[in-house]
């Protein structure tokens, strides 16, 4: 038995035969493939030569299939049907997709943005599912391990930049939030004012000092840090039942501060931080899938 080599084999050539094996007929199969007519004969002899077959053989009629060429025709067009449904785009309809979206994101991302995508999923496709990862990590590790779906985050990644795909949502400045009784709630902050107070401050990854505090720094300046809290969501409680203030994105200060006994306030003239950037960031291996794109989608129209 001979071992055939499918490297030899010009997917092209099973194209003509799938014709040929139609119509039986050089002639007519290259009117339907809109090729010459030597062409096709041509390439009728490399079928023959791949297959050591004739395939196709003269009768009193004009030409039949060989016995091979039988036994060929209907698991070559199978072959062919699935190598199109391989190679053809694929089709996502979120109404009836039970996929299951993951998203890293911490607190601060998950308030302003996540709870929207959701009444998007609920309203056009209500059968999928939202899975957000929220552990202290890097925010990129879990989509460079193929984890997640996505990644919503302030930060930049360090490494492998070539392999993430970014779209912008949102910027945002800060803001302080604090109780709307605090000694400070009736008028504007001052610099010297702001700095006496007793400041809280929101350490989700434990790096490093806060923006405010790297700019106060270049100042010669400094404020007291008294409570190291785990997420803004916890800071809202802290500073509705203290005098602790809180500096906090203005993004998500309205969803923290409603119904509360809480104010937002500007930061004082003299703090002016460059705004913090907030993206959509996905790994190039999940760049052209459908349901990754829709999902894409839906948060470039969330309006906030």
């Amino acid at each position: 038995m001979r071992n055939p080599n499918l490297r030899t084999l010009d997917l092209n050539l099973l194209i003509i035969l799938q014709a040929l094996l139609e119509v039986r007929h050089v002639t007519r199969a290259s009117e339907k493939l809109n090729m010459s007519q030597p062409k096709v004969s041509r390439a009728l002899q490399k079928l023959r030569d791949a297959f050591d077959d004739p395939l196709l053989v003269r009768t009193l009629d004009g030409y039949d299939l060989s016995a091979r060429a039988e036994r060929i025709q209907p698991e070559l067009k199978q072959i062919l049907q699935n190598l199109e449904r391989m190679v053809a785009e694929e089709q996502f309809d979120p109404a009836t997709s039970r996929d299951t979206v993951r998203i890293y994101a911490v607190d601060l991302e998950v308030i302003a943005f996540l709870p929207k995508l959701l009444a998007r999923l609920r309203e056009q496709a209500p059968n999928m599912t939202l899975d957000i990862r929220s552990e202290p990590r890097d925010h990129f590790d879990l989509l460079e391990a193929g984890e997640v779906h996505f990644s919503l985050s302030g930060k930049e990644p360090t490494n492998m930049l070539d392999q993430y795909r970014m779209m912008p949502l949102a910027s945002s400045g800060l803001v302080c939030m604090m109780s709307a009784n605090h000694p400070l709630a009736d008028r504007p902050l001052v610099l010297e004012e702001y700095l006496d107070c007793y400041h809280g401050y929101v350490s989700i990854t434990n790096e490093g000092p806060a923006m405010i505090d790297k700019f106060l720094k270049t100042m010669g300046r400094s404020r007291a840090l008294s409570t190291r809290l785990p997420n803004f969501t916890s800071a809202a409680f802290f500073c509705e039942a203290t005098d602790v203030i809180v500096a906090l994105p203005e993004i998500i200060a309205p969803m923290l501060t409603q119904g509360r006994n809480l104010i937002v306030k500007p930061l004082p003239e003299e703090i002016v931080l460059k705004e913090t950037e907030f993206r959509l960031y996905w790994h190039e291996r999940h760049h052209q899938d459908p349901m990754c794109r829709w999902v894409r989608s839906q948060l470039s129209g969330v309006d906030l």
